[in-house]
């Protein structure tokens, strides 16, 4: 049985139209962050990634749960520290 976008009604519209946009939010979320991280904070390759952000809510989600690693604590507590007096790990 197939549907046009006039059977549906005004709540279900409402719904399809909802999702299709927090799917595109995920989705744009997920492709700025992997754009942005550098390749060794990536598990696999990151135009897999690009790819799979694509398919549904699964895609996003996937990438954020099993795509990224996670960062050394110690580099960016060191990282913190060094920008809390001015970026002069000296000073202070």
């Amino acid at each position: 049985m197939s549907r046009t976008w006039s059977d549906l009604s005004r709540g279900r519209r409402t719904a399809v139209v909802a999702a299709g946009a927090v799917q595109l939010a995920l989705a744009a979320w997920a492709w700025t962050d992997l754009a942005r991280l550098p390749p060794d904070r990536v598990r696999g390759r990151k135009s897999c990634w690009a790819a799979a952000i694509a398919v549904n809510f699964a895609g996003p989600i996937a990438y954020w749960r099993w795509g990224r690693t996670r960062p050394d604590r110690a580099r960016d507590w060191h990282s913190a520290a060094d920008t809390r007096d001015g970026g002069h790990p000296a000073a202070g």
